[in-house]
């Protein structure tokens, strides 16, 4: 064929794509209940993509940084010492060494009552370090921090400044594997079960504990063990640890439980009665891997295992894959009363709002139904925090371009007004990580900031949100000090 006449072919070609576009419907052409025909308009054919890839517009970004954290290899933390702090106002700008890159703070919003219980839990942080226990964040969020992604960064962070060690509260048998800090190996046939996501209805309660699952362990079978096995990671803070606690309800006052450290027997527990109890154990030396064999009669349950330090500052991660973070008011509130007092919890961090984004029509019962959940954990722990952090952008792709669902803000301003009328705090990381269609250049970044399925952040993606909020928790934490200081 004659080169004039492939021009011709591609110039009728895109005469008839651009006819098509000014004539074409832009709601599209709904073809059935589920089936809507779409076309692309025309001013999206000579539209150049906003996206860049240069991160944020309206936020700190950083891709390849220069940190002296061996664990993390990330942004420089503003604070690492107490006697560091700067001297902050409202609207400064913290530096950074991040390759020449500044880093904006985007505040956390609070209400009266949610500032003054902020100073209250600065307050008991900087006691923790000289106490008898660690005081606790409790980190609840969806699929976007499973795994300890965020918080694991979170927690290195904040025991640096606050002091303490270890990887927190874990539950007996995960639903995903690859735990940064340790490995796990599992021998019986060990059962988990949730109180978010699809419940389970053949069970004949609803005591789930602070970790909303619990595990079962098998009954005693002649021949069969039945074990959980941690192999820590060496050179990491979250694998030193000093105080390991078993939350457990036993069915019967037969059995015991035989721990092993370093693969050498170190306490057996026979005084197990029927049910909730805490089985607490300090191993003499530092353990790099910690056996634990049960023999109960009648098997039990096991609401997570702690690995602390003595004291300092431990936040754990509770991951609820699924879940729209309504499901607290649901369970046993004896069993979720009397774990979280254990546990000594300053701070609730509660991070949802994705997986209600796609679906949401109306936002009114969500903020409703929240604010119910935040005014509940208040009343179980009148003396903890609560920081809600919003969810992040979240794209889907429409005539062949990727847009923010139109959902999020309305989600986003929901969770918000929950927060705040409640008495605590919040956190957008929508707008933190610079608002609409930013998710789209986390994308694009190089590296990768999210994946490709536009919704979740990649593990440094997932490092960069976390320095922006820590930044922000301790821009409050300098405030506070200053306030203080103003009052003596």
């Amino acid at each position: 064929m004659k080169p004039a006449k492939i021009l011709l072919f591609f110039i009728s070609l895109f005469s008839l794509v651009l006819l098509l576009a000014f004539i074409f419907p832009k709601k599209g052409i709904q073809l059935g209940e589920n089936i809507d025909l779409q076309f692309m308009d025309a001013s999206s054919l000579f539209k150049k993509d906003s996206a860049s890839i240069n991160v944020v517009t309206a936020g700190l970004i950083s891709l390849n940084t220069v940190t002296d954290d061996p664990e993390y290899g990330s942004i420089d933390s503003v604070l690492t010492r107490r006697d560091t702090i700067p001297d902050i106002n409202t609207d400064s700008i913290i530096k950074a060494r991040v390759d020449s890159i500044s880093k904006t703070i985007y505040p956390i919003e609070f209400s009266s009552e949610g500032k003054r219980m902020m100073h209250r839990f600065f307050q008991r942080a900087d006691e923790a370090d000289s106490g008898n226990r660690p005081l606790r964040i409790l980190h609840y969020g969806d699929s976007q921090i499973e795994n300890d992604r965020m918080t694991s960064l979170m927690r290195y962070r904040l025991q640096k400044v606050y002091g303490g060690s270890g990887c927190g509260l874990v539950p007996a048998v995960p639903l995903y594997h690859g735990n940064p800090t340790y490995r796990e190996l599992i021998e019986g046939e060990w059962v988990r079960y949730t109180g978010f996501g699809k419940r389970d209805t053949t069970l004949t309660h609803r005591s789930y504990g602070a970790m909303n699952s619990f595990t079962l362990v098998p009954a005693d079978s002649a021949g069969e063990e039945v074990s959980l096995r941690f192999e820590f990671r060496k050179g990491r803070r979250a694998s030193r640890f000093t105080n390991m606690k078993i939350y457990l309800h036993a069915y019967s006052d037969t059995g015991l439980i035989a721990i092993h450290v370093n693969d050498t027997i170190s306490d057996t527990v026979r005084n197990v009665y029927k049910g909730f109890q805490i089985v607490e154990f300090h191993p003499e030396v530092t353990a790099q891997n910690i056996q634990i064999n049960f023999e109960l009669k009648e098997g039990g349950r096991i609401y997570g295992i702690s690995f602390d330090a003595d004291a300092g500052i431990q936040i754990d991660n509770l991951a609820m894959r699924g879940s729209s973070g309504i499901e607290f008011r649901r369970q046993d509130s004896t069993y979720l009363k009397n774990m979280l007092q254990f546990l000594n919890p300053g701070l609730f961090i509660m991070q949802f709002g994705g997986n209600t984004v796609p679906y949401i029509k109306r936002t009114g019962y969500y903020k409703s139904a929240f604010k119910k959940e935040l005014i509940y954990l208040r009343e179980l722990c009148p003396d903890a925090a609560i920081i809600v952090i919003g969810p992040a952008d979240m794209s889907r792709k429409e005539k062949g371009r990727f847009i923010t669902w139109e959902s999020v803000e309305p989600v986003r301003n929901a969770l918000r007004s929950a927060a705040l009328e409640s008495g605590c705090a919040f956190w957008d990381m929508y707008e933190a990580m610079g608002g609409e269609n930013s998710m789209h250049a986390f994308v694009l970044s190089n590296p990768p900031l999210a994946t490709t399925d536009y919704i979740h952040f990649t593990p440094k993606g997932a490092n960069l949100m976390t320095e922006m909020f820590c930044n922000s928790l301790m821009l409050e934490y300098s405030r506070y000090q200053k306030h203080k200081i103003s009052k003596q």
